[in-house]
Formats: structure tokens, sequence, C-alpha cells
């Protein structure tokens, strides 16, 4: 019997085996769809982040860009330089708007990005004008209006929109980070439920195994990649960017912070703040972290942070990180270097500030005004209304022909326009008219400002008034003529003079001879035929030295000669000696020797004059003496001829100033006279009117009290009654300050009483003396009186008027910008005395001693001529009298005048004297 083996079991278990394997293929199929699935989403959604995060870098950089290149646009003087930054930050602004066109593009931005984004716009939408503003304003010149707005509005608006930018990209590091945690999930995950898989079909499993873990790793791989690049982007990103855990402790750290901190990066973990910062930063790190974690927001601070020994401002950013479960797993902190900027900052506020001052500077010297294209006003200066008398808002819309004064041809202005329409800078002279009609001259320089098209938009003038040059031009031109002729009358004179020496030498009793630069005789006349007794045959072509000069001199007036042939100079030339020389018969005698450089030819040529003065050596002793005495008296002889002179020229200046005080005396003695019987009309009308006021209530006629009451309020009476009164006052007050002025400059003067010893007040004439001069110190110093008791003075009061107005004027000229000057008198025994001190720049103590000698100054020349103290010195010494002097460089000097209360007799002063 045949026994058949049922095959319904195999076929059960193969049934079932092919079950589980479909459970299991389904089961992993299931795995892997969704494995899949998620890593293409992954993949996705790294991908975004990542071009996310690239295109607002992008943004980020070209926004700070803009920044930095707006403001080297403001700074920026060269225009051809300025023009390339323009078209540079014009082509960051093309960069920013693609970058952003393709973010907005992206149809995965969430609602957040979005919000930041349209932030982004708003700001970019409120700076954009105000960029273009300040491009224009220093395109026009107009550097100090740019800087103004470029850190008053630009730069705050700017500020913010890289903030959000930097929000922004925060965002994206932190989304890429969650994305790689749910990576590592769905990894951990996918590996359990293989596991799980397997363990029920080994066989099925190991082919799913391989298939899947393939897949696995090119999912794994692909998430490493991102995190790559991800990580890429942050390493290369100039900011400094690292992360703390919760316990402040560094845990990573880009390689902008590493190098800034100087810590490599593997020994970074662990560190805290105190371990990279200094004391003081290390603790604001802490808190404003805290303050972050404790608040759940980003916290932005400017801080400070030492690198490398030197202190830089950097903008901070910290965001707290959240992990599972809502737990904060630390910070994430950037930090934006913005020393450069703060710097610039500086620089444009410092730049700005001096373009101030140049603008005061400029505003105090010259005359400066804007015109449009067709020449009329747009700007002028303070200088500009003061020098031409007209107002502001007279000039202000006028065309330039205004000033015009007819002194110059029209070709002088067609020639000026056509410079100034072409862009060329035009300079000359012009003579304008002034308000008054009054003509004044300014040298003038126009500077045409062009578009871009190079057509002139505006022309600026800086004007210098140059009316006293002009004249003194005027004057030195008759001057150099004058000198002309004289120079030409001198020629002749220098001729005629030429041939009346060439006469005297030849008959002169004194020798004169004359050597070439060899030292070899060229002249020799007939009195050096006598005094030598060589023959002019003999003696030309001779060495002078050898044929005159004793033995042993030769050699030494050799030497020196050498000296003179060089340079034309010598120890005795220009002046006489005697020295030893020798006749033809061997005889020595002494000789007064004059020697003179003579250069013809470009050579040097010596001149001598001699005579023998061995017989007459103690009369020319005597004569000596008496030449010298003659010239210390010719000495003093010019020195009262200056004296004298300038008397003269004050009384001249006293006559001429009394006369002028006498002609204005009459006309203001009837003035004030009729303003005084003025006065006492106007009070009798006034009674009358008030007179007239208390009879108005009698008047019966409505219309004709309607009348007078209407006629009262039109002339305003009350305000009459009260303002003519005042007029009256003020007009007899400065009628009275005239009256001063004028007597001030008769008493100055003194024409009245002639050159005759007075007894005079010294206190008024001080008085009267600082009147006069008032006008030149008032601008300089401030005066100070400290009279003392003085008596009267016997004295010529003119000539001390005249030293008070010495020094009062020296005083004024040695304060250089502001200080005081102080008056004091006092007595003491029979004298009394006046000091004048000043605070000016004082006194040289190598000068002190020279100070009273006649034409001494260490003025400029042209500032002074060296006799207002010689003069004073003078008239001090007239009056038996003497002057003190005390000064110190930098801190001023004082003059003490001492002068006697009664002048003494002749016989007493010559007793004292003598």
């Amino acid at each position: 019997m045949e026994t058949k083996i049922s095959r319904q079991p195999f076929t059960q278990l193969t049934l079932g085996f092919v079950l589980v394997l479909a459970l299991l293929a389904a089961i992993v199929g299931m795995a892997i769809f969704g494995l899949d699935r998620l890593m293409q989403g992954m993949d996705r959604i790294s991908t975004e982040n990542n071009v996310h995060s690239h295109l607002a870098v992008e943004m980020l950089q070209a926004s700070r860009e803009r920044g930095v290149l707006l403001g080297k646009i403001v700074l920026e003087e060269d225009p051809f330089a300025r023009d390339e930054i323009i078209q540079n930050f014009t082509g960051l602004g093309r960069q920013f708007g693609a970058a952003r066109t393709r973010l907005l593009a992206s149809p995965d931005l969430i609602e957040v990005e979005r919000a930041l984004l349209e932030e982004q716009r708003q700001l970019a939408a409120q700076v954009q004008p105000l960029q273009m503003q300040v491009i224009e304003l220093a395109v026009a010149e107009r550097n100090a209006e740019a800087a103004k707005l470029l850190l008053g509005d630009v730069l705050p608006i700017q500020e913010r929109m890289i903030v959000t930018l930097r929000q922004f990209t925060a965002f994206q590091e932190n989304e890429v980070a969650e994305i790689v945690r749910q990576a590592q999930q769905a990894n951990e995950r996918g590996n359990l439920l293989l596991l799980a898989s397997g363990a029920l079909a080994m066989l099925a499993g190991a082919a799913i195994a391989v298939f899947v873990s393939r897949r696995m790793r090119g999912l794994v791989a692909a998430i490493e990649r991102r995190e790559r690049e991800s990580r890429t982007l942050l390493e290369n990103i100039p900011d400094l960017v690292w992360f703390k855990d919760r316990d402040a402790r560094f845990k990573w750290a880009n390689p902008a912070f590493t190098q800034a901190a100087g810590i490599a990066p593997d020994r970074l973990g662990g560190l805290r703040d105190e371990d990279i910062w200094l004391a003081g930063e290390a603790v604001q790190c802490q808190s404003d972290e805290q303050r972050a974690i404790a608040s759940g927001q980003t916290v932005q601070v400017e801080k400070t942070f030492t690198i490398h020994g030197q202190a830089r401002r950097f903008d901070t950013s910290r965001t707290p990180v959240y992990g599972e479960q809502g737990l904060c797993a630390g910070v994430l902190c950037v930090a934006h270097d913005i020393t450069e900027q703060r710097r610039m900052e500086q620089q444009v506020k410092t730049a700005l500030r001096e373009l101030e001052f140049q603008k005061y500077a400029l505003d105090q010297h010259a005359i400066v005004s804007i015109a449009d294209v067709s020449g009329r006003i747009t700007y002028v200066n303070d200088k500009f209304c003061a020098v031409s008398g007209y107002g502001r808002d007279e000039l202000i819309g006028q065309n330039h022909r205004l000033l015009k004064s007819g002194a110059h041809p029209d070709d002088f202005f067609t020639d000026m326009w056509g410079a100034i329409v072409s862009g060329r800078v035009w300079h000359g002279e012009v003579c304008n008219r002034k308000k008054n009609g009054a003509s004044y001259w300014v040298d003038t320089s126009i500077v045409p400002f062009m578009d871009e098209q190079g057509l002139p938009y505006q022309y600026i003038s800086i004007r210098t008034e140059i009316t006293g040059l002009k004249y003194i031009e005027q004057v030195l031109k008759k001057t150099n003529e004058a000198l002309h002729v004289e120079a030409l009358e001198k020629s002749a004179e220098a001729r005629e003079r030429e041939e009346l020496v060439v006469a005297i030498s030849t008959a002169a009793h004194d020798a004169v001879v004359v050597i070439d630069d060899a030292g070899k005789v060229v002249y020799w006349n007939q009195a050096a035929e006598k005094l030598f007794g060589y023959g002019a045959a003999e003696a030309l072509s001779q060495d002078l030295h050898r044929l005159v000069m004793p033995d042993g001199h030769a050699e030494q007036q050799a030497a020196g000669f050498a000296r003179f042939i060089e340079s034309g100079e010598g120890a005795l030339i220009g002046r006489a000696t005697e020295v030893s020389a020798r006749r033809k018969d061997g005889a020595e005698f002494d000789l007064e020797l004059s020697l003179s450089a003579l250069k013809m030819k470009g050579r040097w040529h010596g001149v001598g004059i001699g005579r023998d003065v061995t017989a007459r050596k103690q009369e020319q002793q005597s004569l000596q003496r008496r030449n010298e005495e003659l010239l210390v008296l010719n000495d003093k002889l010019k020195e009262a001829q200056n004296q004298l002179l300038q008397s003269e020229k004050m009384a001249s200046v006293g006559q001429l100033a009394a006369g002028v005080a006498h002609e204005i005396n009459n006309p203001i003695g009837y003035v004030y006279s009729n303003l005084g019987t003025l006065q006492n009309y106007v009070q009798d009308i006034f009674k009358v009117v008030s007179a007239y006021e208390g009879a108005e209530p009698a008047i019966a006629d409505d219309e004709l009290l309607s009348q007078v009451r209407k006629a009262k309020a039109q002339a305003d009476l009350n305000f009459l009654r009260e303002d003519v009164l005042s007029l009256m006052h003020e007009s007899r007050e400065g009628i009275t300050r005239v009256k001063k002025i004028v007597q001030d400059l008769k008493d100055f003067s003194h024409v009245d009483t002639s050159d005759e010893w007075h007894w005079t007040d010294l206190h008024a004439g001080l008085d009267t003396t600082l009147n006069i001069v008032w006008n030149e110190l008032k601008y300089k110093a401030e005066v100070k009186k400290e009279y003392g008791d003085i008596p009267e003075v016997e004295c010529l009061p003119s000539q001390l008027n005249q030293v008070f107005l010495n020094m009062l004027v020296n005083a004024g000229h040695a304060i250089e910008e502001r200080g005081a000057i102080t008056l004091r008198t006092g007595r003491a025994g029979d004298e009394v005395w006046v000091e004048i001190a000043d605070t000016g720049k004082g006194i040289a103590p190598e000068h002190l001693q020279r100070i009273f000698e006649p034409f001494f100054t260490t003025k400029p020349i042209g500032k002074g001529t060296g006799l207002g103290l010689s003069l004073s010195y003078g008239i001090v010494q007239k009056h038996g009298g003497r002057i003190e002097v005390q000064s110190e460089p930098g801190k001023g000097t004082a003059f003490k005048i001492w002068l006697p209360v009664k002048q003494r007799e002749p016989a007493e002063a010559a007793a004292v004297d003598g």
C-alpha cells in the first residue's frame, strides 16, 4: 500500500511564510516609504533653509556695505572717486533687491519669516529716499547737511534693517538645528522598526536591511551634508557666533570668535566668560544671557570687548535656544563689530564740526554769496550785507547787477560769464557799488557747480574787500613814477660824480691806489708817486704788498688778500687803519690807509687811499676826539630835529582838531539852545491842548465832539505827549555828548595855551587822551582807572598829552587779542607818578635797554618809526622827570612816569644837573 504525503502543511507553511513575508514586506515597505518621504521632506526643508539663509546673509552683507559706502560718499572730496563709490552703492542695491526678490518668491516661507521680511521692506521704504537725499547733498558739496542726515536719520534705520536680517538668519539657524534633531529621531525610530522586522524574517530582513541601510546612509549623509553647509555658512560669517549651554559654558563657536578670543577651537569647550574676556566684560555677558533666558526673547546690547589687547565695539544679540519638552538648552550669541562704523560716525561728526569752523572762519574774513544760473542771489553772509550796506531781504532774489558800479566795460562781464558758464573758476578784481552809492573794490573768485550733464546750476562767489589796497596801488604807482624820474636824475648825477672823482683823485694830496684780484697795481695817482717814491710806470703791474710793505708784513697782508678776492670782505675793508709802509728808499713810515672793495667785471678790486701821518699822529688823535664829540652832538641834533618835527606835527594836528572843534561848536551851540527853546514851546503847546481837553465836556455839538475825539485818537495824543518830551531829552543828551567830544579835542590840542608852562590836572589830561584813542583801544582792551590823590602839576599839557598818547597806543599794540590797560596815579614827596600798564606780550630783556633810542623799534616794517618812546623820553626829561619800565615777556609791561609837582628855577635845575 502506497502512502502519500500531504502537501497541505507545506502549502500552509508556504502560505504562512508568504503571508509573513508579505506582512514583513508591507511593514518594511511602509517603513521604507515613510523614511523616503521623511528624507525627501528633510532634504527639501534643509535645502530651502540653506537657500533662505544664504539669501538673507547676502542681503545682510549688502546692507552693511551700503552703509559703509554711504559714509565714504559723504567724506570723499574727490568727485570722480565719489562717483565710483556711488556706482558701487547702486550695484549693491541691485544685489540686495535681487536676493530679496528670490527670497520672497519661495513658496515655503512661514509666517514669522514673511513678517520679518515685511518689517525689512517697510524699513527699506523709509531709508531709500533718505539715502538718495544724502547722495544728492554730498554731490552738491553740502557735506555738513549730508553728514547730519546720515547720522541722524539714515544710519539708525539701516541698523534696524540689519537687526531684522540678523533675526532672520538666527531663525534659519534654529530651524536647521531643529531639522537635524528631527532627522536623528526619525533615524532612531527607523532602525528600531527594521530590527523588529529582521527578528521575524532574517532572510527577507537581510535583503530589506541592506536596501534600507543604504537609503538611510544616503539620508544621514544628506543631512550631514546639509549640516556641514550650514556650519560652513556660520564659519564664514565675519560676525562672532558662539553657543553656550544653560550653565554659561561654551559649547561651540565659529572661527571668527576663536580667532578674536585667541583660543584654539579644541580648547573652547567647557570654558566660561571669565576665561576669555576681562572681568567686567564677563560679568556683563553673563547678565545679558540671564536676561535672555529669563525673558525668552533676544537681548540686543552694544558692548565693548578687548580683542588682542585692543578695545573694540560690538553690537551683540543673545537668543535663547529651546530643546525637547520646551526646556532652554542654551544661548546662541552673535556679535557684530561696529568699531569702524563708530569711528566713521565720529569722523563724520568731526568733519561736520570742522566744516562749521571753516564756514565761520570764512564768514569772518570773506564776502560770500551764492547765485543761480541766471545770476539771482540765493544766499549772502553777514559780511556781504555789512560791506554792501544792503539787508539780506534786499539782496535775496535780486540779480548781482544791483551792485554794478559802471567802472568796468561790458566786455569785462562777458568774459567773466563765458568762463563760469563753461565750468572754469574765474578770478578778478571787481568794483561794486554800495547801497549809499559809494564804490568799493573786491578781489573775487567765482566757482561754478556743475550737474550730471556738465551744466552749471549755481555759482558761489568768495570776495575780499581790497578798497584800501587799490588806493595804496594808486599811491605806489605815483610814487614809482616819481622814483623813476628821481633815478634818472641820480644816474646823471652819478656820471658827473664819477668824472669828479677822477679829477679829484688826480689832484688829491692823498695817495690813491687800485689793485686787481691778483694784487697787481692798476691805478697809481700823482700823490702816490710822491708818497712812496715810485713813478706810475714803475708801480703799475707790480705786486703792491711786496712793493710798499716792510719785510715781514707782506706775507701777512697777502694771506688776508686771499680772503678778499673770494668774497670782497676783509678785516680792513670799509674802515680806516694805520699800517707801516716803506718808501722806495727803504724808509718806513706810518700810513693812514682806507680800503674799500670794488667789483668790476665780476672780479673784486681793492681801492686804497693813504696818507703819511707820522708827523700828525698827535694832531689826529686830538681831531679824532673832537670828531667823536661832533658825532655825538650831531646825533643829539638829529634827535632834537626829529622831536621838533614831531612836535610841529602834533601842533598842526592840534590846530586842525581845535579848528574842527571850533567849527562844530558853533552849530552845536545854537542847536542846543534851540532844543531848549523848542522844549519850552512844546510844553506850552501841551498846556493849551490840556486846556482844550478840559473844555471838551462843554461842546454841545455831538458831531463836532466826535470829530475832536477822532482827531485825538488818530494822532494818539497821549503817546505824543510822552514821546515828544522823551525825544527832546534824548536829543539834548546827544548834543551834550558831542559837545563833550569837541571839548576833549580842544583840551587835547591845548591850542589856547601856546607852549607855556601851566598848572594842570593830569587826570583830566589822561581822560581827554583816552577819549581820543578810545576807538583804537575799545575792541582790544578793557581800560581800568586807579587814580590816586595828586595835586595839579606845572607842565606843558599838550606835550604830556602826547606822552600819554604814545604810551596808550603802544599798550594797545602790545595786546594781540584781548587784554587790559590800567591807569594808575600817585604822589611821593614832591613828585607825582603816572603808570600805564598793559597785559600784552611784553618786551624782551635784550630790548629793554634800547627802547628809548631814536628809530629803535621791534614792530614790523611800516608799523612804527621808533620815535614815539624817544620823544616821550625827551619830553619827560624836559619836565625834569624820568620814566621807569618793568616788563615780563608774555605777561605785560608797565611804564611809570615821574614828574616834579613844581618846575625848578633855571639856576636850581642847572645846579642839580651839574
